[in-house]
């Protein structure tokens, strides 16, 4: 290995300094620091930066230089992610299991939400998933049931029980509650409700009853 001792190095009539050719390595050695206060100017995506140096340029976001050069593409997003609910009332009869459908999309990231009552992620994780349901009229110390149903099926057996209580015989009820799930990319969600208020009930529209959720990120 050849050495070349020399202070500087200028350019003698290019206007830019090339070191090595394609395929090359410029090593710099431990204990070496490479300085400057002019800019360095990233091109490729394997660039890792430490410090303020004034870097420009897209640096990778994953460890060790070869991750995704953006959050969403490194994973680090909230998405898929839906937010629905309902345009009209639905009606609940008595002791009856009914499922909810939620029928206009205030926003659905990735097509996950079919639009009337199901949500599919299509992409394994951990999501956190909202009910807020409202049932106008219920009596006097009638229960509301809601639940949340994984491919079909009560989900651990939950359920909010709320029991109505108020000054007058009748009064809206409402029923919340947020849950963390664990998904595949084919397992989908569905929420229900159950009353026994004696006749049927409607549910309320709008904020007063809708579904909503988004993948968690770093659990």
């Amino acid at each position: 290995m050849s050495k070349i001792f020399v202070d500087q190095v200028d350019l003698k009539t290019a206007t830019t300094l090339t070191l090595g050719t394609t395929g090359d390595t410029v090593s710099i050695p431990t204990g070496v620091t490479l300085s400057g206060a002019g800019t360095i100017t990233a091109s490729a995506a394997n660039l890792a930066a430490s410090g303020a140096g004034g870097v420009t340029g897209t640096l990778p976001i994953a460890n060790g230089g070869t991750g995704a050069a953006t959050l969403a593409a490194a994973g680090l997003t909230n998405a898929p992610s839906f937010h629905a609910e309902k345009s009209v009332v639905q009606s609940i009869a008595h002791n009856t299991t009914t499922k909810l459908t939620f029928d206009t999309e205030i926003w659905d990231s990735d097509s996950a939400y079919d639009g009337t009552s199901k949500f599919t992620p299509g992409v394994a994780g951990k999501y956190i998933l909202i009910l807020q349901v409202m049932l106008s009229n219920a009596t006097d110390n009638a229960y509301v049931q809601s639940s949340l149903y994984k491919n079909g099926a009560e989900l651990n057996s939950i359920a909010v029980n709320l029991m109505s209580n108020g000054a007058g015989a009748t009064q809206d009820t409402y029923s919340w509650w947020s849950y963390t799930v664990d998904s595949n990319a084919t397992d989908y969600f569905e929420c229900y409700v159950r009353h026994n208020s004696g006749g049927a009930l409607n549910t309320g529209t709008k904020q007063g009853c809708y579904f909503t959720g988004n993948k968690l990120i770093g659990v």
